[in-house]
């Protein structure tokens, strides 16, 4: 083994983080001086300073803001926070199954959040007092609400015929940027073989899995 493995930026180019700590050092400070609404909308800062003017009403009490398929809907009121997310049609649904593999997910995955049954729609819902929005748990809610949408929307269509509420837009990549993305997978894929091999010829199995375990994280950083 002579060579290092190669590495290549993200494939869109954009992974440069928009978070920051000071960012979130406001959000701290505004829920030491009890500044509820702060908290909220200073989280929403942190994640993108672009979604309170784009998606926010004029005196930042409402927020209708798209995360993949479903548009996560944040109101705050002078006691109360609440956030829904519509998440998915399940009138000509699979419904019995559907619905047990719901109550599973509002038991675990999900803590905070849960998912109810309104109008043969899936609602993603989360309601609490306005004193209640500690930071971490804050984030957490959207946190949890956005990745569990976009995890098992798919699955859910596919394995009990549910529909989406809104289909997503989606902007497929480039060929050229399909190519050059499977050139590159294959590239790590070769590489982790060829380490594999070696180090198994050496009896090094920890260094095998080691190659198998960065080999992942590689194709996860550069497909992201």
């Amino acid at each position: 083994m002579e060579k290092n493995l190669s590495f290549h930026e993200t494939l869109n180019r954009t992974n440069k983080p928009i978070t920051t700590d000071e960012s979130w050092d406001k959000v701290m400070a505004s829920h030491k001086e009890q500044n509820f609404k702060a908290v909220i909308t200073g989280i929403l800062n942190y994640v993108d300073p672009e979604l309170i003017p784009k998606y926010g009403n004029a005196d930042q009490t409402e927020f209708k803001i798209w995360h993949g398929s479903v548009q996560v809907q944040i109101n705050i009121s002078a006691t109360t926070f609440k956030v829904t997310a519509p998440f998915l049609d399940i009138s000509e649904s699979k419904k019995i199954p559907l619905l047990r593999k719901v109550t599973e997910l509002n038991f675990s995955p999900l803590n905070l959040a849960m998912i109810v049954l309104q109008n043969n729609q899936l609602v993603f819902q989360y309601e609490c007092p306005l004193t209640l929005c500690e930071p971490y748990k804050t984030y957490e809610v959207l946190r949890e609400i956005c990745i569990y949408a976009d995890s098992y929307d798919d699955e859910f269509i596919s394995k009990f015929d549910a529909k989406w509420i809104q289909t997503p837009s989606i902007t497929p990549l480039s060929k050229e940027k399909k190519e050059e993305g499977w050139k590159v997978m294959q590239l790590y894929i070769s590489e982790a073989l060829e380490a594999v091999s070696y180090f198994e010829t050496k009896r090094a199995l920890d260094s095998a899995w080691d190659i198998l375990t960065i080999t992942l994280m590689k194709l996860e950083y550069y497909l992201q």
